[in-house]
């Protein structure tokens, strides 16, 4: 990849100062130490860059993936602005959108003094607005788990002291308007105040399900959660539940909007400093499985003897109930019940979903299934004559 001069003089001006790193310090002379695309987790994520907030900006040279780990770096100089680090789960193939499933990220002691009162660090998914829901609710789809040094007020103005920080949104529509409608007031939970409750290595996950969010934090696999909180149905507020798939992002940035830093001196608001969060591992949900069904044998414009059959479960197979999936024929002009070459099915408390296939006049025979909610990859199906 070419880098264009001003980004690679801006990233040797960062090196010099220990702020730009190589992305594989074994072999410094191929590596690209201002990546556009890092892999890490088994995913390939994209990097941001550009405008953050006010004059903060999101710094390509922030991000390196060391020993299977990622590196992010939020920094700021005397008289210059904060300089952050974003990925986005997503490549060549676009946005990589997912839906249901478990979310988690483990990170290394972040304790909260080591982060900047304005710094923050989050794991979340992001869909942006995604127009009014059924219920007249403004859909911006967002779900996060964040670290921050406190700058967070909720609603009626209460500090939010300790990390983590669990959010959904929409909570409720406030009243800012945008694009003519009324516009989300966020809702966030604080995590229960602890000493120094990031102090050892931590894993912060949450279970996105039809109407539900489930948020918790433990120092260990086996570990009770040190703080977690439920969103389910109406609890914070019809709608809040994000019904959408979902861009997975993660990011260390400063909440500095409408400052211009470039007139402001080094102190306790706008810091100088370079603060460093490193993740260890990030899984996400690949929740769609194939149960049954495949490669049967039928006469053609028969009915198949057994259904099509998937299972939605999390990583831990646990079995997702509720989760729309849709059963299409993709060759063979076969048909699906009730007559259709695509019909919508909803899995039930075992996480299964099903459809009677029906085969067509000849050729190939081919059918997937895909869920609803955007997992990325459908399940593909296939019989033939006997």
């Amino acid at each position: 990849m070419r880098i264009p001069a001003p980004l690679l003089a801006a990233c040797m001006a960062l090196a010099a100062a220990g702020g730009c790193v190589s992305l594989h310090p074994a072999n410094p002379m191929t590596a690209d130490p201002c990546p556009e695309i890092v892999e890490f987790s088994g995913f390939r994520w994209r990097v941001s860059t550009g405008r953050m907030q006010g004059d903060a900006r999101w710094s390509r040279c922030h991000v390196e993936v060391r020993d299977g780990a990622l590196v992010l770096r939020l920094s700021r100089a005397a008289g210059e602005p904060f300089l952050g680090a974003q990925l986005a789960l997503g490549a060549a193939d676009a946005e990589a959108r997912l839906g249901f499933g478990r979310y988690e990220f483990r990170i290394d002691p972040v304790p909260s003094a080591s982060l900047p009162p304005r710094g923050v660090f989050a794991m979340f998914s992001y869909g942006g607005p995604s127009g009014i829901d059924r219920r007249g609710v403004w859909g911006y789809n967002e779900i996060d788990v964040e670290i921050n040094r406190s700058w967070l007020r909720t609603d009626d103005g209460h500090v939010i002291g300790t990390p983590p920080v669990y959010t959904v949104w929409p909570a409720a529509p406030s009243g800012r308007r945008r694009t003519g409608r009324r516009a989300p007031a966020s809702h966030h939970v604080p995590g229960r105040t602890l000493p120094d409750p990031l102090a050892s290595p931590t894993i912060h996950t949450f279970d996105w399900a039809p109407g539900s969010v489930r948020f918790a934090s433990r120092h260990g696999d086996d570990a009770p959660p040190f703080s977690a909180w439920t969103a389910a149905g109406d609890d914070p507020a019809p709608g809040a539940i994000p019904f959408a798939p979902m861009v997975p992002m993660i990011n260390l940035w400063a909440v500095a909007s409408g400052a211009r830093l470039e007139t402001q001196d080094c102190g306790p608001e706008y810091p100088c400093g370079t603060w460093t969060v490193i993740v260890r591992s990030v899984r996400l949900p690949v929740p769609l499985h194939k149960h049954a069904g495949d490669g049967q044998q039928g006469a053609p414009g028969a009915r198949l003897p057994d259904p099509l059959i998937v299972r939605v479960a999390d990583e831990h197979e646990r079995p997702l109930s509720g989760v729309a999936v849709e059963f299409s024929v993709t060759r063979g002009g076969g048909t699906l019940t009730p007559n259709a070459d695509r019909v919508t099915m909803v899995t039930d408390a075992d996480g299964l979903a099903r459809a009677a296939w029906t085969l067509g006049p000849a050729g190939a025979q081919e059918a997937q299934a895909r869920a609803v909610n955007g997992t990325r990859e459908p399940v593909r199906f296939s019989a033939r004559f006997r």
